[in-house]
């Protein structure tokens, strides 16, 4: 009802707010009764969450409703393992796989406009962390979850404008999950354990970009930079170029050109 009040005026949507913020105290008191009552409470907050966000019109409720919504979601995907009576480390398995699943939604499905995708991926991580806390209790369940996130983040790093940020949270995971795996096998040698921390930091220095060299190139009024549209590596080194340029004192403009709606340009340097 607040969505939907508040599409034309956002005022009339801080009543219904307020009253479903009291009703949640006895029903969270309610939840925990037994399981069943914790299944169906967070069923219906999940779907609650997902109707308001497909309702909301308003480009500032939008993003923290579908947050919401995910997190219900993932709450909800916890509960119903839990109710089915497994152990907690084997919840915090489910929960991480449910969250790299949000995440992922973010990243390819749900990310138009931009701020939803947003606003899934920083739900997805969030509820990753408290699956990795739930799992904590078993090395296997713990290893098992670090290596599903690891992938998903892996599976995010195609995506240009996330690579960076995906491809090095995929490349902690791997090593969190390698040594996770150690602890079960119950392995002691001590290289197991440095040896992939070794291959991280190669694997690291052989992906990053060389700096462009613009020697031939500078001083200049204007400096075009061209490539493919589907070419990460093109993209790489424009970066890179704007980057330098930027770090020298030498960017006084930029020009884009064919930017995506609901883009900025407040995080470069």
């Amino acid at each position: 009802a607040g969505a939907y009040l508040g599409r034309g005026e956002p005022v009339l949507a801080v009543a219904p707010l307020a009253g479903a913020a009291m009703a949640a105290v006895p029903t969270l008191g309610w939840a925990a009764v037994s399981h069943e009552a914790s299944v169906l409470t967070s069923a219906l907050a999940a779907v609650a969450a997902t109707a308001a966000a497909l309702i909301a019109r308003r480009a500032l409720a939008l993003p923290g409703l579908a947050a919401l919504a995910a997190v219900f979601a993932v709450v909800f995907v916890g509960v119903v393992v839990r109710a089915a009576g497994a152990a907690v480390p084997v919840v915090g398995f489910a929960v991480a796989i449910a969250a790299a699943v949000v995440a992922l939604l973010g990243v390819f499905v749900l990310d138009r406009p931009s701020q939803v995708g947003v606003a899934l991926e920083c739900a997805g991580a969030t509820t990753a962390l408290a699956g990795i806390y739930l799992a904590l209790g078993s090395t296997a369940w713990l290893a098992g979850a670090l290596t599903a996130l690891a992938a998903a983040a892996a599976l995010a790093a195609l995506r240009p404008d996330r690579r960076m940020v995906y491809g090095v949270a995929a490349g902690l995971l791997t090593l969190l999950a390698v040594w996770a795996w150690l602890l079960t096998a119950e392995v002691a040698t001590v290289e197991a354990y440095t040896a992939p921390v070794a291959a991280l930091l190669l694997a690291g220095c052989a992906a990053a970009t060389p700096a462009p060299d613009l020697s031939g190139l500078l001083p200049t009024p204007l400096l075009p930079l061209g490539g493919q549209h589907d070419a990460p590596e093109h993209q790489a080194l424009q970066r890179a170029t704007v980057t330098q340029l930027a770090r020298e004192g030498a960017l006084a403009a930029l020009v884009l050109e064919m930017v995506e709606q609901g883009r900025k340009t407040t995080g470069l340097p």
